[in-house]
């Protein structure tokens, strides 16, 4: 991106002065130029007062509305696009902090007032089988509960309950204000550096209670699982990091997570943390993965797990999955039913038995069939 410099946008509309050759190294007013430009495309609001004071901008003077611009833009330069963050990092020293703290400010107050309203619509799967475990996967920024709901019942596990919480429509700075489901707003794309802290402590309390209501209805703590995507990641570990008291588990797929600025206490210190990430991963680069499992060992917690796909970007796919059915079934097992609990159980009860211990029942017509194989299952 550093080669596709703007020295051409006086005659040129924003869009075609990206296909130019390349041109020389840009000096450091032409890097700023081109940072502004990007931050546009990427509906950076507080940049366009910058970019409209330059002069040799004037092809610009109009204010074309950027959000309206931006789809088309990231379906010809995606690749572009992923590499803003890498981009933004080399051109750290010619950014206009003071501009990027005061809107970073703005925004945060608008976070926090946003989370004091109500949470999103939480989606809850019953177990299938008999209950007998809690797993809760939090959504990554501008998704839903409903957006995951497909990920419990692939994994085939009868006795547990999933719960998918949707986080809060807030003003999400990097998304040019523009409202979105966010656990917290993010304001610059370096993922490890200053974010809304108020927003971040209001969502682990949101999931400290929705823990305490699982415990209160009967699901003790040594059943219940954290998981959670990308933002949603970030927010399963730093709740896991501020536990008092450990859970069966913690899940964090295609996320980051800074080092916990204390130690975890002792009793959490064994509880189980799975990381999973892309290693193609263009948003949130696979270093991060390996920077937060270091900073999590180094808070303490023993029981770290780093897995890393190939050719997996920002999203999952089935072996991952596959090895977050293995983790789950570690952490949190499923209890053998008793004969009699057998024997009381639907053909749709005994079919899911069957099927979260790998038996067909493929040719079964009679419920004597399914009981007769269940029974043999569990001897």
């Amino acid at each position: 991106p550093l080669s596709h410099t703007a020295a051409n946008a006086s005659s040129c509309t924003p869009l075609e002065s990206y296909n130019h050759a390349p041109a020389p190294a840009p000096s450091s007013q032409r890097v700023s130029e081109v940072f502004v430009c990007c931050r546009v495309w990427c509906c950076q609001p507080y940049i366009w007062k910058e970019l409209s004071r330059k002069d040799d901008w004037a092809t610009l003077s109009s204010k074309p509305k950027p959000w309206m611009h931006a789809q088309t833009f990231s379906r010809l330069h995606t690749p572009f696009i992923n590499s803003l963050p890498a981009l933004e990092r080399q051109l750290r020293p010619y950014l206009p902090r003071r501009k990027v703290a005061q809107h970073q400010q703005r925004r945060s107050s608008q976070a926090r007032a946003a989370m004091s309203t109500a949470w999103g619509k939480s989606v809850i799967q019953p177990a299938t089988g008999k209950q007998s475990a809690v797993v809760f996967i939090f959504h990554g920024l501008g998704d839903s509960g409903e957006g995951l709901s497909s990920i419990g019942p692939g994994l085939k596990l009868p006795h547990v309950k999933f719960i998918y919480p949707t986080a809060p429509e807030i003003a999400v700075t990097m998304s040019g204000g523009i409202k979105r489901n966010a656990w917290f707003d993010i304001a610059h794309p370096d993922l490890m550096g200053v974010r809304d802290e108020p927003s971040v402590a209001a969502s682990v309390g949101y999931v400290k209670e929705l823990v305490a209501a699982e415990v209160a209805a009967g699901t003790p703590e040594s059943r219940i699982v954290l998981a959670g995507f990308s933002q949603g990641g970030h927010i399963t570990l730093r709740t896991t990091s501020q536990l008092t008291r450990p859970l069966a588990g913690a899940i964090g797929l295609g996320t980051w997570c800074e080092a916990p600025s204390q130690a975890v206490p002792e009793a959490v210190q064994q509880m189980p943390v799975f990381v999973g990430h892309g290693a193609e991963d263009p948003l949130v680069p696979v270093a991060l993965a390996e920077q937060t499992a270091a900073g999590l060992r180094k808070a303490g917690l023993r029981n770290v797990e780093l897995h890393k796909y190939r050719g997996l970007g920002h999203s999952t796919n089935a072996e991952e999955l596959g090895d977050v059915r293995a983790f789950l079934l570690r952490v949190i097992p499923d209890a053998p039913p008793t004969r009699d609990e057998v024997e009381g159980m639907s053909v749709k009860e005994l079919r899911a038995l069957l099927g979260s211990r790998g038996i067909s029942t493929l040719g079964f017509l009679e419920k004597r069939e399914f009981m007769d194989a269940a029974l043999a299952a569990i001897r």
